[in-house]
């Protein structure tokens, strides 16, 4: 996933980066692939019907990974379970140029 950004006159990409392993072991939950997948299209501010288009599914199966994350992070918003994430190291920011 990328995020055109110009910061400091610097242009470049802005990339959202998952690590599945800390996530697990800093939440000690499981999340899917699919979840996985679909917390990277949150973190860069996808609405669900987007996420559905981008991931081939039907935007029912979105929504049900979505509330299937925040329920496994015991987050209240999705902007929570990404705070809980980038918090943890679970998701970071990379810059790309």
């Amino acid at each position: 996933m990328m995020l055109k950004t110009e910061t400091n006159n610097q242009k470049g990409r802005l990339k959202v980066v998952s690590d599945r392993a800390k996530l697990e072991l800093a939440l000690s939950r499981t999340l899917t692939l699919d979840e996985l997948k679909v917390l990277e299209f949150i973190a860069e501010g996808f609405p669900s019907e987007e996420i559905a288009e981008f991931l081939n599914l039907n935007e029912i199966s979105a929504k049900r990974h979505i509330a299937s994350i925040l329920r496994k992070l015991k987050a209240r918003s999705r902007a929570h379970a990404i705070a809980i994430c980038f918090r943890t190291g679970c998701l970071v920011m990379e810059w790309e140029k």
